[in-house]
């Protein structure tokens, strides 16, 4: 880079400090990139979604001006010295739990609200992180910034995901428009009256059977008479 060697050191007192200091800067950016999303006044997954596209923009440039993508320097730092430096790997560890509980708080705050059920925000906080840095690697992998902006809607769907399953990891169906709101025990007690209702059919068609077709038409019209009973 065309620093020497006494310049270095007079900044830095060894190579693992400019590592550190590098961590430091990158790590914070995107924290306050994470804290600046999570604080707009917009629905959930815009603000998910934010990053990924001041990361897709960082890229492109970077791209233009340098004719390559570097990757993100944490993702980086973790590959190339994780396993040798533990004081690396504690500090890149570090940035990226503080950016999971950024995205974690603003999770409960919408669970809080009733617009996500109660899910677990810290595990799905962290993997958006993973899943973050992922993309980042795959970008740098194919040198092509279009796989953040392809890929982007892919933490909205991690979100989406972890509200289908409860804390205790029993699957729930996906809930359409107008259902936010509708608590679970609603949910369970419509599913047993369906469950009734069913059973309630299919006996009366047993019936109708043994009896023959004079005994069906008897038991339609008693029936009706039953349903017409308030």
């Amino acid at each position: 880079a065309g620093v020497r060697k006494g310049s270095f050191y007079h900044f830095f007192p060894s190579k693992q400090a400019l590592v550190l200091a590098v961590i430091d800067r990158y790590g914070y950016h995107i924290r306050a990139l994470w804290e600046e999303a999570m604080q707009r006044d917009c629905p959930l997954p815009e603000r998910l979604q934010q990053v990924f596209a001041h990361a897709y923009q960082a890229h492109r440039t970077c791209l233009q001006d340098s004719g390559q993508l570097s990757g993100c320097p944490l993702g980086n730092l973790a590959l190339e010295l994780g396993s040798q430096d533990p004081v690396v790997r504690h500090q890149v560890h570090a940035m990226f739990t503080a950016w999971a509980e950024i995205i974690a708080g603003s999770l409960r705050d919408e669970i809080a609200r009733g617009a996500l059920p109660a899910l677990d925000a810290g595990t799905t906080a962290q993997a958006i992180v993973a899943y973050f840095e992922g993309v980042m690697l795959l970008a740098k992998t194919q040198q092509s910034p279009e796989v953040i902006a392809r890929l982007a809607h892919g933490a909205v769907a991690l979100v989406e995901a972890a509200a289908r399953r409860t804390p205790s990891g029993v699957h729930q169906e996906p809930r359409g428009p107008g259902h936010e709101g509708r608590s679970d025990e609603k949910a369970r007690g419509r599913t047993l009256a369906e469950r009734q209702a069913a059973g309630g059919a299919k006996e009366r068609r047993r019936r109708e059977v043994r009896a023959g077709p004079r005994g069906a038409q008897l038991a339609h019209g008693q029936n009706e008479q039953d349903e017409a009973v308030p």
